[in-house]
This record gives C-alpha cells, sequence and structure tokens, in this order.
C-alpha cells in the first residue's frame, strides 16, 4: 500500500473513532489504544515485548502517526475536538482579554520607555 493511501487509511479510522469515542478526542493514549485492538487482535492478550516488536517492524502504526492523524483530524473536523481543547481556547480568550486591558492601564510614557531601553 502506498504512503498516500496508508495516510488516508489513518485518517478515516481516527476520524470515525473521534466520532464514536468521545472520550479519545482528549487522550492520545486511549485513540492509540482502539486503534492498536483494531488493527491487532492479538493486542489486549499480547505481551509487552510482541507490541514493540510488531511496532518496530511497522506492522503497527507509530504513537506520532496516530497522533498527528488526530490533529490533522481535528484541524479539518472541528467539531471532533475535546472538551480540553475547548477549555484551553477559553483561558486564551480570557489570557489575553487580561493583558489587552493591562496594556490599556499602563502610561503611554513607561510603555514607550520599556521598549526604548538598552539591555546592560
Amino acid at each position: 500500500m502506498s504512503v498516500r493511501k496508508d495516510k488516508k487509511k489513518m485518517f478515516n479510522q481516527v476520524k470515525d473513532i473521534l466520532i464514536h469515542h468521545e472520550s479519545c478526542r482528549d487522550s492520545d493514549i486511549k485513540l492509540s489504544y482502539v486503534i492498536y485492538s483494531k488493527v491487532d487482535r492479538d493486542f489486549a492478550e499480547g505481551s509487552i515485548v510482541s507490541f514493540f516488536s510488531k511496532l518496530e517492524m511497522r506492522s503497527l502504526p507509530s504513537f506520532s502517526t496516530i497522533g498527528r492523524a488526530r490533529r490533522l483530524v481535528q484541524e479539518r473536523h472541528p467539531e471532533l475536538r475535546g472538551d480540553k481543547y475547548k477549555g484551553r481556547q477559553r483561558k486564551a480568550l480570557k489570557d489575553s482579554e487580561y493583558y489587552i486591558e493591562q496594556k490599556i492601564n499602563i502610561p503611554e510614557e513607561r510603555n514607550n520607555d520599556f521598549h526604548t531601553k538598552k539591555l546592560s
């Protein structure tokens, strides 16, 4: 199978899992577990040595491949983003509003001094 088809297949697998398993939206570990369980029938009963051997032989997708696919899916389908993402976005907005408000309250001459001073 070509690399492009592999990437598209991984994208579709991850998208399907994120649709049906909301807990995987915030956790690459849970997402990886579901993918490995689907790809490898012996995953749950197999040994850790067997698991890492399969990873090394590339018969299982790597953690980073799964994470990249999740990020791409969530970028293209924002509705599949998790609650942690939404919380971070709310916090970032709140923080940015705070810093904008603080900058407005800084006297202009003090603000200019800060940017024109040379570090010694």
